[in-house]
């Protein structure tokens, strides 16, 4: 049983790995495209900029959170 639960750990730090790398992605693209959108004069441009970083931050918190939840799980489910 510790085989799979060593591979499902593994699996986990993968997705988390990927996941962590598509939020940077993300705060790349919304970076770009807001400079953009304040340099054409758009109305919403900063508005919209400041509710994509919270809801990025808020992504963050989450993908963090993820990693050591998942560690008890997968502990707590390899004990049984």
């Amino acid at each position: 049983m510790t085989e799979v639960a060593n591979l499902v750990k593994e699996a986990l730090s993968v997705i988390l790995a990927l996941t962590g790398f598509f939020l940077f992605v993300g705060f790349a693209y919304n970076f770009v495209a807001q400079q953009v959108h304040i340099m054409t004069g758009s109305s919403r441009g900063l508005e919209r900029a400041w509710s994509r970083i919270g809801g990025m931050l808020v992504g963050l918190g989450l993908v963090l959170a993820a990693a050591p939840i998942s560690q008890v799980i997968v502990d707590a489910l390899a004990g049984l």
